[in-house]
Parts: C-alpha cells; structure tokens; sequence
C-alpha cells in the first residue's frame, strides 16, 4: 500500500459513509471490506478518504473478480474482513455446496471457525451452518481425523468461559477442548469486567456427539452441538 500521502482528496464515498460508526473517543468504518479505525471528516476531501476510497474499491473488483472466477477461499480470506466472513458464507451456502461440494464447503467453514473470535456471541447461526451440509466431520483434515480416529469412546472435555453480565447457561457454546490448560487460558482471557470471574466448564462426553475435531491451532478443540448439552451434566469450576 502506498503511502497515504500519495493518495486523491476526496470526501468519503457513499458506501463507507454508511458504516462510519461513532465510539467514545473515536470513528471507525465497520464494511465487509473496510474495517478499521477512521481518522478524518467524511464531508472534507482528505487524502485519508481517498486511501479509504481506494481500499473499498480495490477489495469490491477483487471480491467481483474471485467470485466470478468461484475462487471462494480468496473471496472469503483475502477480500471479506474476519467479523463478516461466517455472514458471507451463510448467505452463499447453498450456492457453494451446488458448485463445489460438502467437502468444499466443510473446508472453508472450518478454516473461517478456526479464525473467528467470539463465536458464542453467534452460536445459533454457527450450529446451523454445521448441519447445513450433513457432514460437518469433513471439517477436519487428514491429521485431525487420524487423531479422531484415536480419542476413545467416553472422554472428558473442557470450555473456559469469562462470567461478566451474563447468566453462566447463555455461556455455553459449541468450543471445547481436551486441554484443561487452555480452557484455563480462555477463561482468564475473556474476564472484562471487574466484578467477573473465571469459569471453567467440564463435561463428559462420547464419541459420537462430537461433530468435528480441529487442532490445527494446537487448541485441541472439539466441536460440539451446545444445543444439546444439558446444564445438569456440567461440572463448574471456579478459578
């Protein structure tokens, strides 16, 4: 990219504009192709709306470009911003299993999983994108289904959560993991408030309610339906 200098004045385009959101003490534009803080006057010709401009319409032919070709990964990881890609891919879901396959589509879904953050907070939609194509262990790759191949029947797993303002049963979700540690990690990691604490959520599980297991992050995670999952069978450990 070149140097914002280098850039046209020009006013914010039409398109950011819309999703030029106002915080405490800052402006950011929230776009499924632009998305990042935003330091300028939208009605002023600036060079940092010019840069912004450009951004937006490099990534809208690129988009145009990838999808034209069925180029569905580079659309989803190199042109759609992390928070939009799973949206992106609900919305194409179908077109996506038609044109290339469940194991196509499992594919992509599982990479955008692995890279979101915050998933609980869109859990519902998450489960249904699992069941859409009716095979989400084609999630996993060649070394996570050996490993699955290997866990036995009956087997512990583990979610660390951090308790804010929400009630402990809304903070189960469909990530799991094998590794207390990291639930541990998770669990500090998500405190926000002052007044929160730590959760560490146990449950034991068989093998077949499993729906895919992904360690390529080294977070042995496994992914179950939290629809399922009753309150009574947790085990709740406070840290």
């Amino acid at each position: 990219m070149e140097h914002v200098q280098n850039f046209k004045k020009e006013k914010l385009c039409e398109e950011l504009r819309e999703h030029l959101l106002v915080r405490d003490t800052h402006m950011v534009i929230k776009n499924k192709f632009v998305n990042q803080l935003y330091r300028s006057n939208p009605d002023k010709k600036t060079t940092i709306n010019g840069l912004m401009n450009y951004s937006y319409q490099y990534k809208l032919n690129s988009y145009n470009e990838y999808f034209k070709e069925g180029d569905y990964d580079s659309v989803v990881f190199l042109v759609i911003e992390r928070p939009w890609r799973l949206q992106w891919i609900d919305e194409n879901k179908e077109m996506i299993i038609n044109e290339k396959g469940a194991k196509y589509y499992y594919e992509l879904l599982g990479e955008a999983y692995n890279d979101t953050e915050n998933a609980h907070e869109n859990k519902e939609k998450i489960i249904e994108l699992f069941h859409f194509g009716k095979s989400p262990k084609l999630m996993m790759n060649e070394d996570e289904q050996s490993e699955f191949e290997t866990l036995p029947q009956k087997f512990k797993v583990w979610r660390g959560v951090g308790v804010n303002d929400e009630f402990e049963e809304d903070l189960i979700g469909s990530s799991w993991t094998t590794d207390y540690n990291r639930a541990v990690f998770f669990a500090e990691r998500n405190v926000r408030d002052e007044d929160g604490y730590p959760l560490i959520f146990g449950l034991e599980i068989d093998k077949e309610d499993v729906l895919s297991l992904i360690t390529r992050r080294n977070e042995n995670e496994v992914i179950l339906d939290y629809s399922k999952i009753k309150e009574d069978n947790l085990e709740h450990i406070y840290i």
